[in-house]
């Protein structure tokens, strides 16, 4: 698995202060989970970030108290705007959801009203994608490891409710040590476009 900075490529957010570079980012099974006071209001967002699997990725979000997923398709590369996508979803053995999508970026798709997929994805052991769009039709999988928690941390976020995977390891609590963001290959994760300071 390489890691990618999935949140980096949201065009939706604005930038933000450089304190708000200050993240609280923990690893939970595969998901690499990240926490952020809102900077436009109260309660936090929260990332839960897969990294890229064979050219896919995906990670679950609570922006603006507002339940997502997103899909990043390395292969392929679209026109931002673009709603012309249908996708299916399963979990596991569960039902299948059908869903729209709208590509973000040229690699990033956010799936419309996707809230009851992170119900399903929820103990999950993988996530399986048909993505349909004008041009082709291409199916993946991505592993899942520890999903009930990584759900439960975005759900809780949203609903501003305490989780104890919200809160970073001992080792980040000491006093005058900052929380790392998850490591990248192009240094911290943000959700501003204005860099971090990268860590070794």
């Amino acid at each position: 698995m390489k890691s990618i900075a999935l949140l980096a490529l949201l065009p939706s957010i604005v930038l933000a202060s450089p304190s708000f570079c200050q993240e609280t980012s923990h690893t939970i099974g595969s998901f690499v989970l990240t926490v952020e006071n809102n900077p436009f209001g109260h309660g936090r967002n929260a990332f839960a970030d897969t990294g890229v699997y064979n050219d896919h990725g995906m990670f679950l979000r609570c922006l603006d108290n507002v339940l997502s997923v997103a899909i990043v398709t390395e292969d392929q590369k679209w026109t931002p705007g673009d709603r012309n996508f249908r996708i299916a979803f399963r979990a596991d053995d569960k039902d299948i959801i059908y869903r729209n999508g709208v590509a973000l970026t040229d690699t990033l798709i956010e799936i419309l009203d996707s809230g009851s997929l992170l119900d399903a994805m929820s103990g999950a052991k993988s996530a399986a994608f048909r993505l349909t769009s004008a041009v082709s039709v291409e199916t993946f999988s991505i592993p899942l490891r520890q999903s009930t928690k990584a759900v439960a941390v975005i759900k809780n976020t949203c609903a501003d409710l305490p989780d104890e995977e919200t809160a970073p390891p001992a080792e980040e609590t000491t006093v005058n040590k900052p929380a790392s963001p998850p490591l990248s290959p192009s240094g911290c994760r943000t959700l501003s476009n204005k860099p971090c300071i990268p860590w070794n």
